[in-house]
């Protein structure tokens, strides 16, 4: 009796994100669990990108942020390092704000020295 073998098709995350909220909500959960890693996971919020370029359309994008689609495809490949500008205009086109944060590994540090005088 022969074996039936099972093909399977590899996962994308583009295919499943259904509209901008959906890309809007991926990127911002993917960057949270990249900045609670040690260190931070670049590679994985670059990833993460890639991805969002791909769901929201690279056409598309393209025409809305002016950088050409071959060069989002080449800006955000594996292991590429894509440039803060390219980032931020990519972001902005999403609907995804850009801020900064106090982070909560900050609230555990060691006190300033202002602090530590005032402590005794």
């Amino acid at each position: 009796m022969r074996k039936k073998t099972l093909k399977l098709m590899p996962f994308d995350a583009a295919d499943y994100l259904q509209g901008p909220e959906e890309i809007r909500w991926f990127l911002e959960e993917s960057i949270k669990a990249a900045a609670e890693e040690d260190g931070g996971n670049f590679e994985s919020v670059r990833n993460a990108l890639e991805t969002a370029v791909r769901a929201y359309g690279a056409s598309k994008l393209a025409r809305e942020t002016g950088i050409s689609r071959d060069g989002l495809y080449q800006a955000f490949a594996k292991g590429a390092s894509p440039k803060f500008d390219t980032v931020a205009k990519v972001l902005k086109a999403l609907g995804v704000d850009l801020f900064a944060a106090y982070a909560r590994q900050a609230a555990k540090a060691k006190p300033k020295r202002h602090e530590r005088e005032h402590e005794t």
